[in-house]
């Protein structure tokens, strides 16, 4: 009785459980203090990213958000949200300074902030969600994301370094 006081129904208390794993998640996965040099600075923040996402609690969490974001709107709204958690906010604004600064040339660093997360997830995440995480291993991840990153930060160079 008293958590459907708090939380009105079973449904309000899975959106409630999930919205709190995405915040604890994230939380720690800052870009406060990483490298000005854009490659170090999503190298590490990418690694920290990967292995969270692909903890087997998180992993489960992605499933049922997955599962639960058709029907529920407002949730897949805020899952979906084009500016991303605080994650891809902070990933945003680090990548529009690196922007002001030269290091960077891109249009949209909102845009590329969701796309940056999306090749660190990459292969293994899918894998991951998919039932099989038999390749995630510390190498894997780290082949992984220097991957992303490398791919990331040499396709968004400023045309006068890329020649």
């Amino acid at each position: 009785a008293t958590l459907y006081a708090h939380f009105g129904t079973k449904r309000g208390l899975f959106e409630a459980i999930l919205r709190d794993l995405a915040e604890s998640v994230m939380r720690p996965l800052c870009v406060e203090g990483v490298a000005s040099d854009p490659e170090q600075g999503l190298l590490a923040v990418g690694r920290r990213y990967l292995q969270e996402v692909l903890d087997p609690s998180v992993v489960a969490w992605w499933r049922a958000m997955c599962a639960e974001a058709p029907h529920t709107p407002e949730l897949r709204d805020a899952f979906l949200s084009d500016e991303g958690g605080p994650l891809q906010r902070a990933i945003s604004a680090y990548l529009a300074e690196k922007v002001r600064q030269g290091q960077l040339e891109m249009a949209d660093p909102v845009l590329g902030a969701g796309q940056f997360l999306a090749l660190i997830r990459g292969p293994l995440h899918h894998r991951a969600v998919a039932g099989d995480s038999t390749r995630v291993t510390p190498e894997a991840i780290e082949l992984q994301v220097r991957s992303a990153v490398q791919l990331f930060v040499h396709g968004c160079l400023p045309r006068s370094a890329a020649t």
